[in-house]
């Protein structure tokens, strides 16, 4: 899937990295709930609902590109006993969020790890935050 180049970035406004990162959060916790969505809605859903930033944009692009990959990934790295379904979409979302960004920007995992943190204890369950830890120190080797 192609998305189209925004070049065209708020002037008035700069995310900050944290802010970033809960943007594209929430937008893959979007298209984990809504999984029927075909290309055209995704990149109409993209062109609505996401900012004109590149960077956050080439995560989105990552995941929407690997997403079958991310899912084995993660599945790899679960206990024997659990499934990838019992997974909260929160967790998911946080997970996979935080894989794509270290594979695209390749940004320090211990950065990455700190911040899924701050976003699971914000968004996530009272234990999502250990969980997502044990996950990302595994899967970013």
């Amino acid at each position: 899937m192609k998305i189209k180049n925004k070049e065209k970035i708020n002037k008035n406004y700069t995310l900050s990295q944290w802010e970033r990162r809960v943007v594209v959060f929430k937008f893959i916790y979007s298209l984990l709930i809504d999984e029927f969505l075909n290309d055209k809605d995704i990149e109409k859903k993209i062109e609505k609902e996401l900012p004109n930033d590149i960077y956050i944009l080439s995560i989105v692009k990552d995941f929407i590109n690997n997403k079958i990959e991310y899912f084995k990934l993660l599945q790899d790295n679960l206990k024997d006993t659990w499934k990838i379904n019992r997974l909260d979409y929160v967790d998911r979302a946080i997970i996979f969020s935080a894989i794509c960004e270290y594979n695209v920007h390749k940004i320090d995992k211990k950065i990455l790890i700190d911040q899924a943190i701050i976003t699971s204890k914000k968004y996530g369950t009272d234990s999502s935050y250990k969980f997502i830890n044990f996950i990302l120190d595994k899967v970013m080797k």
